[in-house]
């Protein structure tokens, strides 16, 4: 990444889902008919991290401390609540160990026939860098015109849900398996969550 954008110096990071139906604590639509559905408890409990931060959002933070070295050092936020009183919306933003600043993005409502959104865009001193899931599109665009754009087709940008898992399941079982889940990677996105929930509590900038 620091070899492409340079130094990063400013990050957009955005994540929508189809999901309001989860954060008002109602059932999932997509689950009628099926042996297991989400329960309420899991996504739509305020005591027990329910929200779109800790259900969804951690997956696009996930992505950016995956691919880029930042540290996390404040947060400001304000979020939108639900029915059920979890965050429906989150807005924050974000200052990094090396002076980078950072804005994020979560919304659960997008409508139902529509995928889901990731859309991150980090700006450096030799260029930028644009991913965006849903449109799928991947190009870095360089201050020297050296720019690199990576062919995706229709469906590149989907998500096999059942993955992850899986990987847990073979680490667990000490199967052979590449991890792409650096704990470091989990850490980050953990800090800037809780500091995230907290200065939407306190109306102050938080310290990660």
């Amino acid at each position: 990444m620091k070899g492409e954008v340079g130094e990063i110096e400013h990050v957009v990071l955005q994540m929508a889902s189809a999901l309001e139906d989860l954060f008002a604590g109602k059932p999932m639509q997509e689950t009628e008919g099926h042996l297991f559905r989400p329960p309420a408890s899991t996504w739509a409990d305020p005591k027990r991290a329910g929200g779109y931060g800790w259900g969804q959002l951690v997956h696009a933070l996930g992505l950016l401390f995956r691919i880029s070295d930042l540290v996390p050092s404040e947060v400001f936020a304000v979020t939108g609540k639900s029915p059920a009183g979890v965050d429906y919306y989150d807005a924050a933003v974000v200052r990094f160990a090396n002076g980078a600043t950072g804005t994020l993005s979560g919304s659960s409502t997008v409508p139902k026939h529509r995928g889901f959104q990731i859309d991150l865009r980090i700006f450096g001193s030799a260029g930028m860098l644009l991913l965006d899931i849903e449109r799928e599109r991947l190009e870095v665009r360089r201050r020297d015109g050296r720019d690199t754009i990576v062919p995706l087709r229709p469906g590149d940008g989907g998500y096999a849900c059942e993955e992850p898992l899986n990987t847990l399941v073979d680490l667990c079982l000490g199967r052979p398996v590449r991890n792409r889940s650096p704990g470091l990677v989990g850490m980050r996105a953990v800090e800037v969550l809780d500091a995230m929930y907290r200065s939407a509590e306190s109306g102050r900038m938080e310290t990660v």
